[in-house]
């Protein structure tokens, strides 16, 4: 399913802001065929124009503050044409109204930057060679803002001062009281260590830095040979050293790079400024959440716990993590698995030691002879919207690297979002550890290899090993050759397990029946009372079409389902082409009609087209792996009883607009396949 994360824009063009800023730069009037909002914030909001570039390609527009805007104005305008460095095209500025101004740029289209991508990392060190290395070329440095040690240390103690004050003012469980304390802690111990930063800043030369390089601000276009770096968002970019821009590159590409122009800089050197970068970021991390508390409005510490967790990994680094104030803090409150990390076998941290256990068991199972782990770096994942999870990186002899997903399935440590809308019990997480030992593991269709588990209740060990299947997952609708790949794999799924349904091997797995449908009957009819009028329509006449449907439902072929077949749950490995799908989070597994995942991948803003075409390589799959001669307009009219209670499902889940915005979404949903729906000629 397409991310809703945008809005279109497709009437009245012309006079939008951003469409009338455009024609200002140009000259003159440009037809737009739409306009696409990427953000809108308080501070800044950025747009995508389709078709306002040069050959109709997309342009985007960002309108910010006036001191943002112009300082970014100066980077891409008098700093980055006379750099040998990637950069998207600069088309101009315009100045607003109400101290806002307009910055328009080429759209960058391409890959979002990886740092677990071998390949982009490398981009990443040899590009920041490039930037760190052109300070004689750069004709402005001296109108740069500072980016040296005393900015951070100047963020360092705002965000110690606002986080003291919340620690004060807030109403905090014990828990977020420990998270608070412990970052109050590190604000303390890197301002009494502050000479010894500034100090390893010293060894360093001074540069442009960018100073923000998140993966979401970097694209990657272009494969091989011919991928170029394309860092966007300058904001945060000044004249300081290149210690931020190092924390999470590739440092022996960099070093390889720089070491001709740079002789006097050691690899010694460059391991204390990504340490210093690490520790710059993470000051940075505290800032910016530090001005997310306030005691009137609704706040969660998860991010700052994840702050915490990083800081806490690059004190440790530094060699700085071992007063007894520290650790004490520090302690407090941690989850079972811990932030980034790095360390050897052996180490003092029991929950590694204990995953180190774990996987050497199973390694020297799979592979008949005893392996040694020697070194296990941890990640934690930022996208993981139930359970806390982990990439594991378990190093063993000869430099060999496994990669592995580590997924923590305690109900204590769900994580903040998911506490409002799930109990906090067991059995879907235990269903999703049978599906991956007693059916995916047995039927080699490229989902994520099954590792280990460690179960133990008594110890509070929840615990699932998987195949890390990467970081890429299935977002972007404009490849539509990825989502065929997807109607596809889950078409050869169906086909296998179609015979599964009625075997003991599948027992565990609750049913699509009668009794499951009249109960999102009735379940839709709770909310009822609590729908807006236009809303309670809508469902009202959904609910009497769909209750005359059950019958047809129960008709359909059954086989193994995902549960919740969208793009979120699909990763992408791209460098395997062969392996490119790669499907996660089976909890919500269960035996039902095979054209329910199908319905729920084609959800959402396809055209007309883009479904009829995804489901149709669904058909086209299907029949040939089932070897059966079906009929598509039946398969096709079929469809809509399968949307018409997917889209139900979840509106009984999500319940009403003030509750989740996602309700807003499925409605939308249900509008379509109420009003839209037509059968196949």
């Amino acid at each position: 399913m397409p991310e809703p994360s945008v809005e279109l824009v497709r009437s009245n063009l012309s006079e939008h802001p951003a469409a009338q800023a455009w024609k200002k730069l140009r000259g003159r009037s440009v037809e737009l065929n739409e306009i696409v909002i990427l953000k809108r914030r308080l501070k800044s909001s950025i747009y995508k124009l389709e078709g306002a570039g040069p050959d109709a390609s997309p342009v985007v527009a960002k309108y910010c503050q006036r001191p943002v805007a112009r300082h970014e104005r100066l980077i891409y305008e008098k700093i980055l044409p006379h750099l040998p460095i990637t950069a998207p095209r600069f088309y101009g500025f315009v100045a607003g109204e109400s101290e806002f101004d307009w910055l328009f740029l080429e759209y960058v289209q391409g890959e979002q930057y990886s740092r677990r991508n071998t390949q982009h990392t490398i981009l990443a060190g040899r590009w920041l060679r490039l930037l760190h290395t052109s300070e004689a070329e750069i004709p402005v440095a001296a109108w740069l803002p500072d980016r040296g040690p005393g900015h951070y240390l100047e963020k360092l103690r705002a965000a110690h001062l606002r986080l003291s004050e919340s620690l004060k003012t807030l109403v905090l469980s014990a828990a977020e009281k420990a998270i608070f304390q412990a970052v109050v802690s590190q604000c303390e111990l890197l301002e009494s260590c502050w000479d010894q930063i500034e100090g390893w800043c010293e060894q360093m030369p001074r540069t442009l830095v960018h100073g923000d390089l998140k993966p979401k601000n970097v694209v990657v276009r272009g494969e091989g040979e011919q991928a170029s770096f394309l860092p966007f968002d300058w904001e945060a970019s000044g004249w300081g050293v290149s210690a931020e821009d190092l924390a999470y590159v590739n440092l022996a590409a960099y070093y390889s790079a720089v070491k001709s122009s740079m002789p006097a800089f050691s690899m010694d050197d460059l391991h204390k400024a990504a340490v210093v970068g690490k520790i710059f970021r993470g000051i940075s991390e505290f800032h910016w959440e530090s001005q997310q508390f306030d005691p009137h409005w609704e706040f969660c510490t998860r991010k700052l716990c994840i702050y915490r967790d990083r800081m806490n990994e690059a004190l440790k680094t530094a060699e700085w993590g071992k007063s007894e104030m520290l650790q004490k803090n520090m302690n407090a409150g941690q989850p079972m698995t811990s932030g980034a990390s790095s360390r050897q076998v052996g180490s003092v941290d029991l929950t590694t030691n204990l995953i180190v256990e774990t996987l050497e068991t199973a390694f020297s199972r799979l592979r008949g002879k005893p392996v040694r782990i020697l070194r296990l770096d941890r990640q934690p994942c930022e996208h993981s919207t139930t359970f806390h999870g982990e990439h594991l990186n378990a190093w063993l002899a000869e430099a060999e690297a496994i990669k592995v997903f580590f997924k923590d399935f305690n109900p204590a440590h769900q994580i903040e979002p998911a506490r409002k809308v799930r109990q906090a019990d067991l059995p879907p997480s235990r269903q999703e550890l049978k599906v991956y030992q007693s059916i995916l593991s047995k039927l080699h269709l490229g989902t994520p290899d099954f590792y280990a588990v460690r179960w133990e209740p008594e110890q509070g060990l929840f615990w699932l090993f998987l195949e890390d299947a990467g970081s890429s997952r299935l977002r972007d609708s404009r490849n539509l050759a990825r989502w065929v790949s997807a109607t596809q794999w889950a078409a050869r799924f169906h086909v296998t397990t179609r015979n599964l349904s009625e075997e003991q091997e599948v027992s565990f797995l609750p049913k699509f029946t009668r009794d499951r449908y009249v109960q999102c009957v009735e379940r839709v009819q709770r909310i009822l009372p609590d729908l807006a009028s236009p809303d309670r329509e809508v469902v009202e006449l959904a609910l009497h079409q769909f209750e005359s449907s059950i019958e047809n439902l129960e008709g359909l072929p059954h086989s193994v389902i995902h549960g919740q077949y969208f793009g979120r749950n699909i990763m992408l490995r791209l460098g395997d082409p062969e392996r490119l799908i790669a499907v996660i989070d089976w909890e919500t597994a269960a035996v039902g009609p095979s054209a329910y995942d199908l319905v729920s991948l084609t959800a959402g803003k396809w055209t007309d087209e883009q479904r009829r075409t995804l489901r149709r390589a669904y058909f086209d799959e299907y029949q040939a792996n089932a070897k059966l001669e079906l009929d598509w307009e039946s398969f096709y009219a079929s469809l809509h009883d399968v949307e018409l209670y997917q889209a139900l499902e979840w509106l009984g889940w999500w319940r009403n607009r003030s509750f989740s915005p996602y309700f807003g979404k499925w409605m939308k949903e249900l509008e379509r396949v109420m009003s839209d729906f037509l059968p196949v000629v």
